[in-house]
């Protein structure tokens, strides 16, 4: 009350002006004791006191409500509580008192993506915290941020909020929610000061949260326009180059590339059958042709009148592959060009004497062609290529170099990214650089959404408050800490 009262007077004496020398130099004057006044005029002067009474205390109301206001009398507890969620896209949640949302910050580019999807947004910013968490993890969990099959797993939850129950009711959530989806996820719940916060955020240091939860609120939602914000043309490039080319895109397609692997090899062998069966009809002796021709010069020139019983079966088990590949991609191959259309992405990753085949049966002359076991083993080269170790071993500068090629495999198996076409437009500015951000953005979202559907989709037994427990238990017993325990499954 002492602090209150000594408050008011100085709030009073910041407004009160200030007293002339005039004034303050005069004599007190004693006055004499006044004769006693009438009953009547001793009301009134008690009416007036009464009224002055009152002036004085609205006066009191109306200065304590500007006061309140203007957030004189509010503790820091009532501007709420930052808490940040790591998974490995890692996010921010802002939170009123009672632990609303009230916005979000993604604090990486995998974060990026999982907030790309504006329905996310929309469901988290508002709601309580304690489904926020839940509504972001499972969006993770669908894009394959979490190892949804691993024995055990865990995901770190911190938060300023130091008395209420916002951040246990949010961990307890998230147990909830990994309890019921079947997933083993351990969740390490920490509460940290604000200036440790500040650290985690990677936020000018403050020990106030109304600071800190100001400075967050007034940077963008999406850790790509926060990190190109305010950058010259040059900046924008070295941006361009390492978070668009050498994360996301790189990300993307080599996510694709390493999740379709079979489905490439199976592409390619598909296509080295083709090829081994137009080399038979190509070099068969009973070929119909002066010259040597392949399978679709043979179709085009001769009747089947033409062929011996031997010749017309090689045909027919040619077209069933053909038949076979239009079922399983999507594309009919109906000419010898074609066909070259289809093998051409391949030519990068097989040894030379592939290429020299392609190009002998692609070229004018037919005299390329003098060996009929070398083309039946540069095909089969192409079936026994190892993509998946081509794929484990890629970089961002080999995709850089070959990106055509990467793509055209994808292509070949129905995985078309036409709209990444604008990566190659070179962004001069922030505006330019967050519209090339979200075209790879969305494909990363909808890529990953499609990738791992199954492995989330995947039909799991409920875990049990005991079974919870107990697998809490083995992983303190194994590592001494839940600390411990996301340190070593971080590194």
């Amino acid at each position: 009350m002492m602090r209150l009262k000594k408050r008011l007077n100085d709030e009073f004496d910041a407004i009160a002006p200030p007293m002339s020398s005039r004034v303050r130099e005069a004599p007190i004057v004693t006055a004499e004791k006044p004769k006693k006044e009438n009953r009547t005029n001793n009301l009134g002067s008690r009416k007036t006191a009464v009224w002055s009474a009152v002036a004085v205390a609205a006066c009191m109301v109306t200065v304590l409500i500007c006061l309140a206001a203007t957030g004189v009398f509010r503790s820091e507890e009532d501007y709420g509580y930052v808490f940040k969620l790591e998974i490995n896209p890692s996010v921010a949640f802002l939170t009123d008192r009672e632990g609303k949302v009230t916005s979000v910050n993604a604090l990486n580019a995998d974060a990026d993506v999982v907030l790309s999807d504006a329905g996310v947004l929309t469901e988290i910013e508002g709601e309580p915290l304690s489904e926020a968490v839940v509504t972001y993890t499972d969006a993770a969990a669908r894009l394959g941020y979490l190892d949804l099959d691993a024995d055990e797993n865990v995901v770190r939850f911190s938060g300023t909020d130091g008395k209420s129950s916002v951040i246990d009711e949010a961990a307890n959530s998230l147990g909830e929610y990994f309890k019921a989806k079947g997933f083993y996820v351990a969740v390490w719940e920490e509460r940290v000061s604000v200036e440790k916060m500040c650290e985690m955020l990677n936020v000018e240091a403050t020990e106030k949260i109304s600071v800190l939860k100001e400075a967050l609120e007034n940077s963008a939602v999406r850790y790509v326009d926060r990190v190109s914000e305010g950058k010259n043309e040059e900046e924008i490039y070295e941006i361009y180059e390492s978070y668009i080319l050498d994360s996301r895109f790189f990300e993307l397609i080599s996510t694709e590339l390493n999740a379709y692997v079979s489905d490439i090899a199976e592409n390619a062998g598909l296509l080295a059958r083709i090829g081994i069966y137009n080399c038979r009809v190509y070099f068969d002796t009973d070929n119909p042709s002066l010259l040597p021709a392949d399978y679709w010069t043979v179709l085009k020139l001769y009747p089947e009148s033409d062929f011996t019983e031997e010749f017309a079966a090689l045909m027919d088990e040619t077209e069933a592959l053909l038949n076979e590949y239009e079922s399983e991609y999507g594309t009919r191959i109906s000419s010898r060009d074609e066909f070259y259309e289809e093998l051409k992405v391949y030519l990068y990753f097989v040894r030379s004497d592939f290429t020299e085949l392609i190009s002998a049966f692609l070229g004018a002359a037919v005299d390329g062609i003098v060996n009929a076991e070398n083309a039946f083993e540069a095909f089969e080269s192409l079936a026994n290529t190892d993509f998946g170790s081509l794929f484990a071993a890629l970089t961002p500068d080999a995709l850089a170099d070959a990106a055509v090629e990467y793509l055209g495999l994808l292509k070949n198996i129905g995985i078309e990214h036409s709209g990444l076409q604008a990566l190659k437009n070179v962004p001069r500015s922030a505006e330019e650089f967050a519209a090339l951000a979200e075209v790879v953005l969305q494909a990363q979202y909808e890529s990953r959404l499609e990738i791992f559907a199954e492995a989330y989709d995947r039909t799991r037994s409920a875990i049990t408050d005991s079974e919870y427990d107990g697998f809490l238990k083995s992983v303190t017993d194994e590592y001494g800490s839940m600390e411990n325990f996301w340190n070593a499954k971080k590194d």
